[in-house]
């Protein structure tokens, strides 16, 4: 049990299968923009670094490019990563209702980390514009030339902002990228839920490892391809391009896309290997097999590039890749619905009884024998020898030593009792009522165990 299940209600049957839904939805829009952001993000910062150190003005150029082509604005990047991973966390947190796992506060984590890297990238976005706009300023009135001392303070303020913001905005991003891969990685494995009980747990989880790495080469591999179809092809591409400069991007783009691209499948096979038994279905297979032919084309246009010296391929391999992240994120969410079949059948009772105490049916309950009211209120959650979504009947009842009106006062007002179960609803019945389905209670578990 966590602290969201006090604030988040056990979803339904009906309201499970939307949630699925609208969690592939949410996922088919975050996953591409928070790799192209993540990876904009390190390409912008290496060329930043390599052009400061080397003095090189095509790689400053670069990185300001890559920032200016690939990150649109602060409201986008809030739209298309914060709120999708925020309905992404809600999603988790109803999913996972009644589960002793971490995962949805560590989504929690990683969405404050995600909003934290969104923002600082766009202050070094901005920061690096300036600074590049007061260098240009500098060099038509010449090197000698006193400025006023109120740019040259806005200077060092710029400077100061892009080189704490470029590593922060990175750093948070990657740190982000973790939190997601180990939130997800171990929703989908229940058999880690009480063995992972804090976040230096993800640490040692081979799993965590895998598909940490997966996502990251993925942002690579999403933000190079869309280097090349946003500098060559998106509008007519980038038109004051020095032979240098187009030789550089083409070369670092196709080179990085296709290396990354060619390693994806790689990871997406070993992940295969490592899902759960129960876990698996026909679908997950499907999608897998689907993914791994989308990479291979994406990795035939980016050879198609290289060899003919044709930047035409870059739309085909750039949404044929979003393609294949789209059937890597449904056969994820196939996954874990899969690993969570058993514990939603709970949660989907849970649900059912809250729903019947609070709106129930118009049947009457009146008049009832014993028997009845437990057929219609207690069955969907009791069993008399068994553990369902509450504890069995024959373990529970010889506690009360034959007191009718004991057991009844618990059922007319319930009270959280065993922390290893939920809490046991409300069934709005009167005390008569109660009486009369606890005297059956405990006459039937006394026919069966004697106690």
């Amino acid at each position: 049990m966590n602290i969201f299940d006090q604030l988040i209600i056990p979803p339904t049957a009906d309201h499970t299968e939307m949630l699925n839904i609208f969690l592939v939805f949410s996922l088919l829009l975050f996953i591409p923009f928070s790799g192209i952001i993540l990876g904009s993000s390190v390409f912008a910062y290496i060329f930043n670094f390599l052009g400061r150190k080397h003095v090189n003005s095509i790689y400053q150029r670069f990185a300001k490019d890559i920032l200016d082509k690939l990150i649109i604005s602060l409201s986008a990047g809030i739209g298309i990563v914060v709120v999708p991973v925020l309905s992404v966390t809600f999603v988790y947190a109803q999913m996972l209702w009644g589960a002793n796992v971490i995962s949805v506060g560590v989504l929690l984590l990683a969405s404050i980390f995600y909003t934290a890297g969104v923002i600082l990238l766009y202050r070094y976005k901005h920061s690096m514009k300036a600074v590049s706009v007061i260098e240009s300023f500098k060099k038509m009135v010449g090197k000698d030339a006193k400025l006023p001392q109120d740019i040259e303070s806005y200077e060092d303020s710029a400077k100061t902002v892009k080189k704490q913001s470029g590593f922060s905005g990175m750093f948070c991003l990657l740190t982000a990228t973790f939190l997601f891969a180990g939130a997800t990685t171990l929703s989908e494995d229940p058999s880690q839920w009480s063995v992972v009980t804090n976040i230096l747990g993800l640490f040692v989880l081979s799993d965590v490892a895998i598909n940490f790495t997966y996502l990251f080469l993925a942002s690579l591999s999403i933000s190079s391809a869309a280097i090349l179809y946003f500098f060559f092809i998106w509008q007519g591409g980038i038109k004051n391009m020095t032979e240098d400069y187009k030789k550089l991007v083409l070369r670092f783009s196709v080179t990085t896309a296709l290396i990354t691209t060619v390693l994806l499948p790689l990871f997406i096979i070993i992940e295969f290997v490592m899902t759960p038994q129960a876990a698996m279905s026909k679908a997950v297979f499907i999608y897998t097999g689907l993914a791994l032919v989308s990479f291979l084309l994406v990795c035939n246009f980016l050879y198609a590039i290289i060899k003919n010296s044709e930047v035409k391929y870059s739309t085909a391999a750039f949404f044929v890749l979003i393609l294949a992240f789209s059937f890597v994120i449904i056969k994820e969410q196939v996954t874990f619905a899969n690993a969570l079949q058993k514990h939603l059948i709970t949660v989907n009772h849970v649900a059912d009884s809250l729903e019947a105490a609070h709106f129930p049916k118009e049947t009457k309950v009146v008049g009832l024998t014993g028997e009845q009211i437990y057929t219609q209120k207690c069955s969907a959650c009791h069993k008399f020898d068994q553990k369902v979504t509450g504890p069995p009947y024959d373990q529970t009842v010889p506690k009360y030593n034959g007191d009718v009106n004991k057991l009844a006062a618990f059922i007319y007002n319930p009270t959280k009792v065993d922390p290893g179960y939920p809490a046991m609803p409300n069934q709005g019945i009167s005390m008569k009522e109660a009486q009369s389905v606890a005297q059956y209670l405990i006459d039937q578990v006394q026919k069966q165990t004697g106690k």
